[in-house]
């Protein structure tokens, strides 16, 4: 399953259509079947999603999915 905090959903809806589907097509595929360019962060309990030049943050909690944030890569590790 997988939740939104309402930053993550305004900013996905801020986004061109090709991108918003191609960010809920790796969360889908990351839900289903585990896959997907994820890495764990230092510092916070979070992991982040690659998708293009996109970061999505996320916590991942046994079979739910929280996503916190959607940012372009370089503002995402300030």
């Amino acid at each position: 399953m997988i939740y939104w905090s309402d930053e993550a959903w305004e900013e996905l809806k801020r986004l061109p259509r090709n991108l918003q589907e191609r960010i809920l097509k790796a969360l889908r595929r990351l839900d289903s079947i585990g896959y997907g360019d994820l890495k764990r962060l230092k510092g916070i309990n979070a992991y982040r999603l690659r998708v293009g030049k996109y970061r999505v943050i996320l916590e991942k909690r046994s079979d739910e999915i929280y996503v916190l944030h959607i940012v372009k890569r370089e503002d995402a590790y300030k």
